[in-house]
């Protein structure tokens, strides 16, 4: 299906189409995905830096397992545990993030509340 482009008096809206992926492994996250379905796998993110306005959806399905999402590294992190963290999905929760250019920051509508 096609979006649709709508104009309220030079207000224009877009209605963007997007793609989900579901996943069935751990996954690195690329600059083509937007919305994730994980039930409990983990996922490695891109550093902030170059990244400012990229917004991701994650949905985890999992009932009672959260998951890290980590930065991803072109070299291996050892011991893992050193790898760096930017956000925890919550079982059975969604969240959604948005890079700043120096963070990657949670703006869900429960983030900080």
């Amino acid at each position: 299906m096609a979006g649709r482009n709508l104009d309220f008096d030079s207000y224009k809206v877009y209605n963007q189409v997007q793609q989900v992926k579901v996943l069935t492994e751990p996954y690195d996250l690329t600059n083509s995905d937007y919305a994730i379905v994980s039930p409990g796998h983990a996922l490695t993110i891109s550093a902030p830096a170059g990244n400012a306005g990229r917004v991701y959806i994650i949905k985890n399905t999992s009932p009672d397992t959260p998951f890290d999402v980590t930065e991803y590294s072109l070299i291996p992190i050892v011991p893992p545990l050193l790898a760096i963290v930017h956000f925890t999905v919550p079982a059975n929760s969604c969240v959604h993030v948005i890079s700043t250019g120096t963070a990657w920051e949670d703006i869900s509508a429960s983030a900080g509340a």
